[in-house]
């Protein structure tokens, strides 16, 4: 893995989009792993659990569902909050579809991920029926994982602009437009995670 050409692509990416970099920006440390196909596949359908609650779909039959797929210890605490019933959805869950777009691209279920366009309307249909009871066999025979170098490319992207995003709020310039600053910090949440040991709510997001 050529770590210095992977940042050179990062920055053309950054600049495209009209962000600046930062040439003494600190390079990422190449994973020495990464979470298993079956990791991110429960994290996936938790995620899409969570965003179809907050969007209206009743919580027990969310957490009726995550239990029929053993999936319960895959949950983090505020989720399980919030199929509990206590605690109210909000806006953070909703925008976490981003990073649920993140990780299907990571195990290849969705072709591209371009970070001045949202996930798809129609994200939504390649998951399994909530309502109707359905499981998620078929749905995890699709995963392919990505290659570890075409993932830390992905990942380093979002670091570099992320941190130009932060220097937009700093200096107080105009946002760009080109990519909306939730997609940036979502999706990178995500890729950090597939490197890291910790809960999806603990992800460190230092630029």
């Amino acid at each position: 893995m050529n770590i210095t050409e992977i940042r050179k692509k990062s920055e053309y990416v950054s600049k495209k989009l009209g962000y600046s970099v930062n040439p003494n920006l600190p390079l990422i440390d190449e994973p020495i792993a990464i979470r298993s196909t079956s990791e991110i596949l429960n994290r996936i359908l938790v995620l899409h659990v969570v965003c179809a609650v907050n969007v209206g779909i009743d919580n027990k039959i969310g957490l009726r569902w995550i239990n029929e797929e053993n999936l319960k210890d895959s949950l983090i605490e505020s989720e399980l909050e919030l199929l509990e019933g206590r605690k109210k959805p909000n806006a953070y869950e909703n925008i976490q579809v981003e990073g649920l777009w993140a990780l299907c691209w990571v195990i290849s279920l969705v072709n591209e991920m371009e970070f001045d366009k949202k996930c798809s309307n129609d994200f939504v249909f390649m998951f399994p029926d909530i309502k109707n009871g359905e499981n998620s066999t078929e749905f995890m025979k699709k995963a392919i994982p990505r290659d570890h170098v075409e993932i830390y490319q992905m990942l380093d992207t979002a670091y570099v602009l992320h941190w130009g995003l932060n220097h937009i709020k700093l200096k107080k310039l105009p946002m760009p437009g080109k990519a909306l600053p939730y997609v940036i910090i979502e999706r990178r949440r995500a890729l950090e995670w597939i490197i890291t040991d910790v809960q999806w709510d603990e992800v460190a997001l230092d630029t």
